[in-house]
């Protein structure tokens, strides 16, 4: 159970009823979201916006349901002026800001998206600069470690332009969707990109999951979610993946095509059939002291 959980996006105006994704996620069970740290500087075009009061509430009201969050640090988050080095007491602010919450970082998100000029030389610096920044505050957060994980690609196959970053992450994260295929499709793949970027360190799928707009390319039904998205999450248990965070918690109503239908929840707080199935199974893997017995049965036919 600890190994599944889901994205979200709190600083999304689609996600403003706290009150809706306290008592969905409650019903729901997961107890851990990845989401990222944000300044004011990215809010400039949200009348009135304080992420301090408004992002950061949300968080806490979520944190007091056992939840606990992977925080992405993303360079284009303006988390530092004028590009200055990421530091030990930004990330402290910044973890104190999110009410002591986090229980792990994570580098840059898919900065490959658009093959931006330079985007490969700027991931392993970012990385470098977060994992020491991570270590000295570790030293002033003892006993509490904070893991620190590496980048994210929007192709996983472009772990050759960045490299081997072992040296400067505790976990490996890769985004592994199965593009509308059933969720086997991924192995061993995803696990051979993977290991080019963290070596043999462990890994997190940090973006995995489905949306359900059926008229582009990689859309199931709701009903079809609802039958791969658990075996997705137990496929990538069984291979190695540590922790799987299903993107996304709820639909985006602000998106279009694809980016509006990835959530368990629906835009208008309803639940999807993958919310149920998730919901169950979260049930039957928290159950303490289950008594097992052998299943006792024969097969006939013809041939048999």
């Amino acid at each position: 159970a600890d190994s599944i959980a889901a994205n979200s996006h709190l600083s999304y105006p689609a996600y403003e009823n706290t009150a809706l994704l306290v008592a969905q996620l409650r019903s729901l069970g997961i107890k851990h979201l990845r989401d990222g740290f944000h300044t004011s500087v990215t809010n400039q075009a949200i009348p009135n916006y304080d992420p301090d009061s408004v992002l950061y509430a949300r968080w806490k009201a979520l944190g007091e349901l056992g939840i606990r969050f992977n925080v992405v640090v993303d360079p284009n988050e303006y988390l530092t002026l004028n590009n200055a080095p990421l530091t030990a007491a930004v990330l402290n602010h910044l973890t104190m800001e999110a009410c002591m919450l986090v229980e792990s970082l994570e580098g840059a998100n898919e900065m490959d998206n658009g093959t931006p000029v330079g985007w490969n030389g700027a991931c392993v610096q970012w990385q470098q600069g977060l994992y020491a920044a991570v270590k000295s505050m570790a030293q002033v957060w003892q006993p509490n470690y904070l893991p620190c994980l590496g980048p994210s690609l929007a192709d996983p196959s472009r772990g050759p332009d960045i490299g081997n970053l072992s040296h400067w992450l505790d976990l490996g994260s890769i985004h592994c969707y199965a593009g509308g295929n059933k969720p086997n499709v991924i192995f061993p793949s995803c696990l051979q990109f993977a290991s080019v970027v963290s070596g043999t360190k462990p890994l997190m799928a940090t973006e995995c999951g489905y949306h359900n707009d059926v008229s582009v390319y990689g859309g199931i039904s709701e009903v079809a979610s609802g039958k791969y998205i658990p075996r997705m999450f137990l496929l990538n248990f069984l291979n190695g993946i540590v922790r799987s965070y299903i993107y996304e918690l709820l639909d985006d109503s602000s998106q279009t095509g694809a980016e509006a239908s990835f959530g368990l929840i629906r835009a208008d707080g309803s639940v999807k059939p993958a919310f149920f199935a998730v919901k169950n199974m979260l049930s039957i893997l928290s159950r303490e002291n289950v008594a097992l017995s052998p299943l006792n049965f024969t097969l006939g036919g013809p041939g048999v």
